[in-house]
């Protein structure tokens, strides 16, 4: 696993430099694809099988347990500081697609395409702002 992970290391911060791009979001990226393979794959097979409540129940419980999990080991490992330069903007990207995400699953205890373009729209405005965040605070640095 150390092996691993430091060649994971090593790739990303390459790629980084490579992309001209802070290494902060070359491995943000790759922690949320990665993380989310297993849950894109379950997602996909059910939807193909005709039992969409299975992909549904599988992101809502995945997304549960990745900000349980990412929470749990953040206070684990220590003190922190957090930038709350940009936190405003985000919250509110944030809190705004769990309301619609939340409207759209009541409705009929199901996400239209149209709906599910919504949100994917609301996440781009999400990655938008953390990637000019991010390449804000790496100029700081």
């Amino acid at each position: 696993i150390f092996v691993a992970g430091k060649i994971l290391v090593d790739k990303t911060i390459s790629l980084s430099e490579y992309l001209n791009v802070p290494p902060l979001l070359v491995s943000l990226l790759i922690l949320s694809i990665s993380t989310n393979i297993p849950e894109l794959m379950v997602a996909f097979r059910s939807i193909k099988a005709r039992h969409q409540e299975i992909a549904f129940g599988d992101y809502i419980g995945s997304a549960a347990t990745n900000v349980l999990v990412f929470a749990i080991l953040s206070f684990i490992h220590g003190p922190f500081q957090l930038e709350t330069r940009g936190f405003s903007p985000v919250f509110f990207i944030i809190i705004a697609g769990y309301v619609v995400f939340f409207m759209f699953s009541r409705i009929k205890n199901r996400i239209s395409p149209a709906e599910g373009l919504g949100l994917m729209i609301i996440f781009l405005i999400f990655i938008l702002f953390q990637t000019a965040e991010i390449a804000t605070l790496s100029e700081r640095f």
